[in-house]
């Protein structure tokens, strides 16, 4: 008889340790494979034009929009099309006035809150709310990115009771985003690594002004401002993803981007590692909902820019296809939805069938 408890016992451990690994192997897919997406903004017209292109011509399963807060109905045609379609979609809502752009952050947090819970109720599928679009960008907000803060204070609660994420808009500053990877380097490994980083992704490298500006805090009040900024919202632990654009290779004009067929395994690895583990009270996952706007032209960049999302584990990561000549973008399709060789690169990718 204790033989056989022995037995029953070890078996039952076994399956347990089984079970555990199983757990832990489904856990690992889920974290180190992402969700390719796609924001579309050149081609389609309608939302079911778009939906199509996206999910048949570039045959991406995810796509990006937003809906506004502020008035809004109870219900988002834009959604439900997409959803219609078999596309997942990554929600943006919007929580600045509506009107022309730039606009100050929305004043009564109870009526936003009141949306995003008929949001979250409505459409129980999402699972993850990205808080507006670049919140950092004086474009969009007149702001102060406390204000900010202030509504994913708010909305984070809303989230939790719907077991929803909470991202940040994307930091669209690529100053400001190399700047704090640079200054987490040099603090937790040393300078040589830092000056690494730099060489790759500072106008000029370690000889020019973006360089003196993250090296010498408080050297350039203009450049230290977009640091203050990324570190603000670092700070805020309402945020459970922490999302940047990184819309260039790897540099801003530091080169020809058009020329480069692949990026430095470390810019992102190093951007990834420093916003991750950035806030010790609160180490979050990273995301990128654009990626790709600038100098996207060459196929072979845009598969090597998606493979690095993929293997450093990105949570998810949408393209940004758009017309935009003097930001170098080139779209993934032309406007009537004919697929460019960018586009190609990107579908294989998506659908596996990559080289």
């Amino acid at each position: 008889m204790g033989i056989k408890k022995y037995i029953i016992l070890f078996l039952l451990c076994f399956a347990v340790r089984v079970q555990g690994q199983i757990n832990l192997v489904m856990d690992n897919t889920l974290q180190n494979c992402p969700q390719i997406g796609v924001l579309l903004s050149n081609a389609g017209g309608t939302t079911a034009a778009k939906a199509h292109i996206i999910k048949d011509t570039l045959q991406s399963r995810c796509v990006r929009f937003q809906i506004q807060m502020q008035g809004y109905s109870g219900t988002s045609s834009a959604y439900q099309t997409f959803v219609d379609s078999g596309l997942q979609p990554h929600v943006v809502i919007g929580v600045d006035s509506v009107g022309v752009d730039p606009q100050p952050w929305i004043a009564s947090l109870a009526d936003l809150a009141t949306s995003v819970n008929s949001l979250l109720t409505t459409y129980p599928a999402i699972r993850i709310l990205i808080l507006d679009n670049e919140e950092m960008n004086p474009s969009y907000h007149t702001g102060d990115l406390f204000d900010y803060c202030r509504i994913a204070d708010t909305i984070h609660h809303i989230c939790q009771l719907h077991n929803v994420l909470l991202a940040n808009g994307g930091f669209g500053n690529f100053f400001g985003i190399s700047c704090y990877t640079f200054r987490w380097l040099k603090a937790n490994y040393n300078q040589d690594t830092a000056n690494a980083f730099a060489s790759r992704v500072f106008l000029n490298g370690t000889s020019g002004g973006q360089y003196t500006a993250a090296n010498v805090p408080n050297s350039n009040p203009t450049l230290e401002a977009y640091f203050l900024g990324v570190d603000t919202i670092m700070k805020c632990t309402s945020f459970d993803i922490l999302n940047f654009h990184n819309y260039e290779p790897e540099g801003d004009s530091a080169y020809n981007p058009n020329t480069i067929t692949g990026i430095s395994p470390n810019v992102w690895r190093f951007d990834i590692e420093a916003f991750k583990n950035g806030n010790t009270n609160k180490r979050r996952p990273i995301m990128i909902n654009e990626t790709g706007q600038r100098y996207n032209s060459e196929p072979n960049l845009v598969t090597n820019m998606l493979a690095n999302g993929f293997r450093l584990g990105l949570f998810f990561l949408d393209w940004w296809s758009g017309n935009g000549v003097a930001l170098g973008a080139t779209p993934l399709t032309q406007n009537d939805g004919t697929i460019n060789t960018n586009g190609t690169a990107f579908r294989n990718y998506v659908n596996g069938t990559f080289p």
